[in-house]
C-alpha cells in the first residue's frame, strides 16, 4: 500500500480522497474506522522500533536514558510516525533528539495510515460506530507530527466534545505547509521559456486567445488507455460537475446520465478523457492532464480550464499510471507536497489566483487551493510528564526547502531509512535544532525549579532540573541573566490551589479560610465562626449575643430575645 497524508492507505486496487475532497466525506464514519486501526496498532507494538542512534554531540548514553511518567505510569515516550516520507522523517527527528539530547527512552510506534489515525492514536480511541470509546488511558502514542489539519477539522470537534480537557494538545505546525496543485515538467517549462519567454508556471500563459502552449507537451493520444479509469468511477460523475456548470456555464462539457449531470467524456465504455472548451473542437490540440484517486482536484482544473480558456484533456489514472506517466511524457499532472512521488523531477507548479476561501466555500474553485498547516499534537498530559519533550515538539519547525531536500534524498535512494536521513540533517544543522532544546533549568509554564534532591528552589543557581508544581503551589515566572524560567511558589494564607501545574492560586471563598501557606484546599468555618469575605486567613468567632449553627457560613445570626 502507498500512503497519502490526508487519509488512510491508498491501495493500488482502490482509490482514496485528496484533501479538498475528503472534507466532504462522512467524518464520524472515518473517525470510527481510524479508531479501529489505532487500536490495532497498539496490539502490534512489535512492529515499532526505537529511533536510530545518531551519535549527536554529547548524546546521552542508552543506559542513562529514563522513562517518563504519564498518569502515574512509567513509560517510554511513544512517537507515532505518519505513513509517508516527510512524516517519518519528522518523527524520527523528534525521536533522535528526545533520546540523545533529552535523555528520554523513546519508542517509535507503527506508522499511522493517515492524519486521522495519528490523531486518534494520541487521543486513545478504540471501538467502532456508536460503541467507540475515546480515552487518554488507551493512547497508543504521546506525539504525532504532520497532521493535515484541514482534513480533520470536523473530527477535531468530535474528539473535543468526547474528550474535553483530555483532548490532545495542539502544539503548532511543522514550519512547512502542505499544498495540492497541478504541475508542469521542468523540461517543458524551460523549453517554452527559452523559445519564446512563455512562463508555463502561470495560468494566463495557457489562454488560447493569446498563446499556444501545446508544442511543449505531448498529445493525449500518446497516452495508452491502460491504467486509465472510466469517468463513471470518478468525480466526473458526482456533484462536482454541478458546480462546474454553475461556475462556468459550459453546458456542452456535460451530459445527463442515470438522471444526473455528469462530465461528457470520450473513449472507453464511459469515457476516459474530458476536453475543455478551448480544444474541444480539435482534441489533438489539448494538453494531456492526469490526476489519480477518485479525481483529486479534478473539479478545480475543470473550472479553471473553462474559465481561463486553457486547452486541457483531463483524465484520472490508477496510482501506477499517475505516478509513472509524467515521467515518460511531458504533460500536466496533479501532485501534493511535501511528498516523494515527483520530487526528483523538480516540476514547476501551475499557479492560479491566490486562494479565496469564500469562493471555495461556495463551490467556485478558480483560485488556488488553500495551503494547509501540518499540525503537531501531543498527549494532554505530556506537559506534566516531560515539559522538555513537549517544548521540543512545539519548537520543531523545518523549512519547505529543507524538507524537500530530505525527500529528494529519500527518492534518489529509496532503500535508505528515514531515520538515517533525519540523522544526517540533525548532524548538519545543529545551529537550527539547538534552539528547539530548552535547558534543564528553563521551566515551562506549570513547572518550577528543583535541586538534585527534587526539592523546590527559588533560584536557578540552586537548581538542576524542573518539576511540575503540585497542588498548593503555583508556577511563577522569574527572570535572570540566563533568561526566563519558573519557580513553584506556595499559596499565601487565605489562598489555595487544588490542581497541579497552575499559574495562580485561588482566594478562599467566603465561609472558608486558610491559615497556612501551601494549602490545596480551604477549611470550612466551623459552627460558631464565620468568614464574611474572600481570602480569609482565619474564621472569626461569633460575638456574644450571636450564633451560627452551620459550618461554612459568612455571617452570624443574632440570638432571639430571652
Amino acid at each position: 500500500a502507498t500512503f497519502a497524508p490526508w487519509g488512510v492507505a491508498i491501495h493500488r486496487c482502490g482509490h482514496r480522497m485528496a484533501p479538498s475532497q475528503q472534507r466532504l466525506a462522512s467524518r464520524r464514519a472515518r473517525l470510527s474506522r481510524a479508531c479501529v486501526v489505532a487500536a490495532c496498532a497498539w496490539c502490534d507494538v512489535a512492529a515499532g522500533s526505537r529511533p536510530r542512534e545518531c551519535g549527536l554531540p554529547n548524546a546521552v548514553p542508552m543506559a542513562q536514558r529514563k522513562n517518563i511518567t504519564v498518569e502515574g505510569v512509567s513509560t517510554q515516550l511513544r512517537i507515532q510516525p505518519m505513513g509517508w516520507g516527510s512524516g517519518r522523517i519528522m518523527a524520527n527527528m523528534a525521536g533522535i533528539l528526545a533520546q540523545e539530547v533529552l535523555g528520554i527512552d523513546t519508542y517509535m510506534t507503527p506508522d499511522a495510515g493517515g492524519s486521522l489515525q495519528g490523531l486518534v492514536s494520541v487521543a486513545g480511541c478504540t471501538g467502532i460506530a456508536e460503541k467507540r470509546v475515546c480515552s487518554p488511558t488507551l493512547s497508543q502514542a504521546h506525539v504525532t507530527i504532520e497532521v493535515w489539519d484541514s482534513t480533520v477539522t470536523v473530527d477535531l470537534g468530535i474528539l473535543q466534545a468526547e474528550l474535553g480537557a483530555f483532548m490532545p494538545e495542539d502544539v503548532g505546525g511543522t514550519g512547512y505547509l502542505g499544498a495540492e496543485s497541478y504541475y508542469v515538467p521542468i523540461g517543458a517549462s524551460l523549453g517554452a521559456l527559452n523559445a519564446e519567454g512563455l512562463a508555463l508556471g502561470y495560468y494566463m500563459s495557457y489562454n488560447r486567445s493569446w498563446h499556444d502552449p501545446t508544442p511543449y507537451f505531448k498529445k493525449y493520444t500518446d497516452i495508452s488507455e491502460a491504467g486509465l479509469l472510466n469517468c463513471s468511477s470518478t468525480r466526473f460523475y458526482n456533484d462536482a460537475v454541478d458546480n462546474y456548470v454553475k461556475t462556468t456555464g459550459d453546458v456542452d462539457g456535460v451530459e445527463t446520465s442515470v438522471g444526473k449531470i455528469v462530465a461528457k467524456c470520450h473513449g472507453g465504455p464511459s469515457g476516459y478523457w474530458w476536453f475543455s472548451p478551448a480544444c474541444r473542437a480539435n482534441p489533438d490540440t489539448c494538453i494531456p492532464t492526469i490526476t489519480s484517486g477518485d479525481g483529486w482536484l479534478l473539479d478545480a482544473i475543470m473550472q479553471r480550464a473553462a474559465a481561463f480558456n486553457m486547452p486541457i484533456a483531463l483524465t484520472v489514472g490508477s496510482w501506477d499510471k499517475w505516478s509513472q506517466t509524467p515521467r515518460d511524457l511531458d504533460m500536466i499532472f496533479y501532485w501534493w507536497v511535501p511528498d516523494t512521488t515527483f520530487v526528483d523531477l523538480g516540476p514547476v507548479q501551475l499557479r492560479f489566483p491566490e486562494n479565496d476561501k469564500a469562493l471555495w466555500d461556495a463551490g467556485n474553485l478558480l483560485t488556488e487551493a488553500a495551503k494547509v498547516r501540518l499540525g503537531k499534537y501531543v498527549h494532554y498530559a505530556l506537559a506534566e510528564a516531560s515539559s522538555r519533550a513537549r517544548e521540543l515538539i512545539k519548537a520543531m519547525e523545518v523549512s519547505n526547502s529543507h524538507i524537500d531536500a530530505m525527500l529528494s534524498t529519500l527518492k534518489l535512494d529509496p532503500g535508505r531509512h528515514e531515520g538515517d536521513i533525519a540523522c544526517e540533517w540533525l548532524q548538519a544543522n545543529q545551529q537550527v535544532w539547538s534552539k528547539w532544546i530548552i535547558s534543564e533549568t528553563r521551566c515551562a509554564e506549570g513547572w518550577g525549579l528543583t535541586d538534585s534532591a527534587e526539592r523546590f528552589v527559588a533560584e536557578r543557581s540552586q537548581a538542576s532540573s524542573c518539576q511540575w508544581c503540585p497542588p498548593g503551589r503555583y508556577s511563577k515566572a522569574i527572570f535572570d541573566d540566563t533568561g526566563e524560567t519558573r519557580i513553584c511558589v506556595e499559596c499565601n494564607v487565605g489562598e489555595h490551589q487544588p490542581s497541579p501545574t497552575q499559574v495562580a492560586c485561588l482566594k478562599c471563598e467566603a465561609g472558608t479560610a486558610s491559615a497556612q501557606v501551601g494549602a490545596s484546599a480551604c477549611d470550612l468555618c466551623l459552627p460558631g465562626s464565620v468568614s464574611a469575605h474572600i481570602g480569609a486567613s482565619e474564621c472569626t468567632s461569633c460575638a456574644p449575643g450571636s450564633h451560627q449553627a452551620m459550618a461554612g457560613s459568612t455571617a452570624c445570626v443574632a440570638c432571639n430575645g430571652g
